[in-house]
């Protein structure tokens, strides 16, 4: 079958919540499950695991952590393999900021990255690593003045990380 996630209007807890899914093969729903607060909540990406006991997502929260407050928070999201809900962690400061993929490393470890936004309205890119039970190890993040968001991070062979994006910070912008 199929597994996808986004985010629905249409049903959950508040006004968007994040969404997971699985269909068969003929694209009949097999299961689904929601997951957020009273605010937006969503996920930009999710990772079946190795075993397969699950799956892990990240997306940008304005439910849980500072999202609330601000404009929105990283969050990661672990499911079993039926969907369910089994724990989130959420990492950010005002004003924002957006999980837009992950890797799962070697070690069970998983690497993440989006944007964050500055206290002088720049977005820089964002770069975390988290335990496999979602406690970040490191945080890092790189930009110049101006708009720089990562869409993608994957890790190579080699063990170094590779980070698609935009910029408007570096070079032509």
């Amino acid at each position: 079958g199929y597994v996808f996630a986004g985010r629905t209007w249409s049903t959950g807890a508040g006004m968007r919540d994040a969404l997971i899914a699985k269909s068969n093969l003929g694209g009949e729903l097999l299961w689904y499950a929601t997951h957020g607060g009273g605010y937006k909540d969503h996920i930009y990406e999710f990772q079946t695991l190795p075993d397969g006991s699950g799956y892990i997502a990240t997306g940008k929260t304005e439910s849980f952590g500072l999202g609330e407050l601000t404009i929105g928070d990283i969050w990661l999201l672990r499911f079993d393999e039926n969907g369910e809900f089994l724990w989130r962690s959420v990492i950010g400061t005002p004003p924002t900021e957006f999980g837009r993929s992950l890797d799962i490393l070697p070690n069970g470890d998983y690497i993440v990255t989006g944007l964050t936004g500055t206290i002088n309205l720049n977005n820089q890119v964002f770069v975390g690593r988290s335990d496999p039970d979602g406690n970040f190890i490191w945080t890092y993040h790189f930009g110049l003045p101006g708009m720089d968001d990562a869409w993608c991070i994957r890790q190579l062979p080699g063990g170094d990380y590779v980070v698609g994006g935009l910029t408007e910070s570096m070079g032509l912008g």
